[in-house]
């Protein structure tokens, strides 16, 4: 695995950690959030599903039921986007739904500044301007575009803490001052030249964000997934913890079995401890599947496979056998993945 994707990935993660930095002053308002309405919660936990199992347009109807019934909220562009986000995941390298995706939430800021201008603690307004703004930072940055990212995650500040100040009790609201308490303190210390922008931001409490992200991956309503995948990510990443490591991905595949990204991301925790017999067999089940075609396993899950079954091969002596899947990588680009 080259260093880019990691470094895209640690750029996100701290593009998302400036993005929940700071909470603006003021009073918050009382009016109840659509997050805590039983309609939306159940068509959306519901479509949430039925997205992250790559069942799409299921979900899409769902998300256009909670869209009709609060027409010019922002939580109806948000969850479109969040479908399109879930096709950029699956190939990173694609940004061919880039403009689709940072449409959504262009739309979804739209509608949330409609109704800041109306009453300016505005919770909800709050909430879905400050997610899209630090999704769009997140893209950017795993696209390489390290100042646009960091201009969205600045923009985004001000806005999303006021979710954990509304109720900081609530899993869901409170996932994101987790995830800026983690990694303010995590980031720099491993990566010194962040230090300088975390100068700027409040001080984080690594092991108080991390017990607020796993009580949201334990008792949250809509984050619960999302907070699963960080915690993987930060086992895998940064506390170099394979124990956790397998607990989220095994977890996230009985969840979601059709999901690719989670399912590449399970084979991958066994090959990153050398698990190879286990990370050969499920990196062979990713390869079957992108031959028969299953939804999501497209040519980057099959050259992911690849590759991780050539590492396997030379473990266990075989470099005949790795030299040949390792050929087959460059000469299958821009074909089908079942032709590998």
């Amino acid at each position: 695995m080259s260093a880019r994707p990691a470094a895209r990935r640690l750029a996100a993660a701290f593009c998302l950690a400036a993005c929940l930095g700071a909470a603006p002053a003021g009073a918050q308002q009382a009016q109840p959030s659509v997050l805590e309405d039983p309609v939306v919660r159940f068509q959306v936990n519901r479509g949430l599903s039925l997205l992250y199992n790559v069942q799409f347009e299921g979900a899409a109807r769902l998300f256009d039921q909670v869209d009709r019934l609060h027409p010019e909220h922002p939580i109806g562009p948000f969850l479109k986007a969040l479908g399109v986000w879930q096709l950029i995941l699956l190939d990173l390298g694609d940004a061919g739904h880039d403009a689709a995706f940072f449409a959504a939430m262009d739309q979804v800021i739209a509608r949330a500044d409609r109704r800041l201008f109306r009453n300016r603690n505005d919770f909800d307004a709050a909430f879905f301007k400050g997610a899209a703004l630090g999704f769009k930072g997140r893209l950017h940055s795993n696209r390489g575009e390290w100042f646009r990212a960091a201009v969205f995650g600045r923009q985004a500040m001000g806005y999303v803490l006021r979710v954990a100040r509304r109720d900081p009790g609530n899993p869901d609201y409170a996932f994101g001052k987790g995830m800026y308490d983690y990694y303010a303190v995590v980031l720099p210390e491993k990566f010194p030249l962040t230090r300088a922008i975390a100068a700027f931001l409040p001080e984080g409490d690594r092991a108080g964000g991390l017990a607020r992200i796993r009580q949201a991956a334990a008792h949250g309503l809509y984050l619960r997934t999302e907070a699963a995948y960080f915690l993987l990510q930060i086992a895998y990443l940064f506390e170099n913890d394979f124990g956790e490591s397998l607990r989220q991905a095994q977890w996230l595949r009985a969840q979601y079995p059709r999901n690719p990204f989670f399912h590449t991301f399970e084979a991958r925790v066994y090959a990153r401890w050398g698990y190879w017999d286990r990370a050969n067999a499920a990196y062979a089940e990713v390869l079957r599947a992108c031959r028969e075609r299953r939804r999501g396993y497209n040519a980057a899950a099959a050259e992911q496979a690849l590759y991780y079954l050539a590492r396997g091969d030379m473990a266990y002596g075989r470099y005949a056998e790795a030299a040949a899947r390792l050929a087959q990588i460059p000469r299958a680009g821009g074909r089908d993945p079942h032709s590998y």
